[in-house]
């Protein structure tokens, strides 16, 4: 099998039907994973990613089922980028990792992540991108992830269906028959991993700014769990207040 490296900002383009790689290290950020092929299947044995691979399609061309043998690293996995109808956002990225030592973000930007065999993934984070986006979460099976956020907003720990999850999160985007468990086994993210889920803030990024503003500085949106780009203060801060003091 071929072993790979992506060292220097470029795409890394696979053109067959079928292909496998017996080992793939993603150690730079800049440029895609890219397939050429509709309904393709592409296997890895080792995958080491140490800092943002985008997993993406061209064009008209739709589907990857990407199966891993064993992934590590602690960097990001992002499927879909183009938030277009006929490009990624109607694709289907199937996705199943027998052995996991990986300790980073999955990520569905733009398109359909399902996951068809039982997935466990005690120490990564699932990072669902709604709002405007093509996307959605495909539950065939059950999945397990050390934690969860929906558009940058933490997910308690606890099991979900698909309708669970849809009327938590007053959502749509979640079908199967599937579960999705969130074990709770990560740390918080420091305050710098946490603003990098909100690019849109551009430099209004210190403790006392408040971007939408709903009267949560980033500091408290931070702490509490809160979107610093959405107006969520009713929802985050449950607490009273009494005399500028929360109760």
């Amino acid at each position: 099998g071929t072993i790979l490296k992506h060292e220097a900002a470029g795409n890394i383009m696979i053109y067959a039907q079928t292909y496998d790689i017996a080992g793939l290290n993603w150690s730079t950020t800049g440029g895609d994973l890219k397939t050429r092929k509709d309904d393709m299947d592409l296997s890895i044995t080792d995958l080491s990613v140490m800092n943002t691979m985008t997993v993406r399609v061209n064009s008209t061309e739709k589907n990857l089922d990407l199966h891993v043998a064993t992934l590590m690293g602690n960097g990001d996995i992002r499927f879909g980028d183009h938030n277009t109808a006929g490009e990624d956002g109607d694709s289907i990225w199937g996705l199943d990792i027998d052995n996991s030592e990986f300790t980073g973000v999955i990520e569905i930007k733009v398109g359909n992540l399902r996951f068809d065999d039982t997935l466990f993934l005690p120490n990564a984070t699932l990072s669902v991108v709604a709002g405007d986006q093509l996307t959605s979460v495909i539950l065939s099976n059950n999945v397990t992830f050390g934690a969860m956020r929906y558009d940058g907003t933490p997910v308690a720990d606890d099991s979900y269906t698909a309708a669970q999850l849809n009327s938590l999160l007053s959502s749509s985007r979640f079908s199967g028959s599937g579960t999705l468990t969130v074990q709770g086994s990560i740390e918080a993210p420091s305050y710098s991993l946490w603003l990098a889920d909100f690019p849109t803030l551009g430099t209004q990024t210190n403790f006392a700014d408040d971007f939408e503003p709903d009267g949560l500085d980033n500091l408290l949106e931070y702490a509490l769990g809160g979107n610093p780009t959405n107006d969520d203060a009713a929802a985050v801060l449950a607490a009273s207040t009494d005399a500028g003091w929360l109760n």
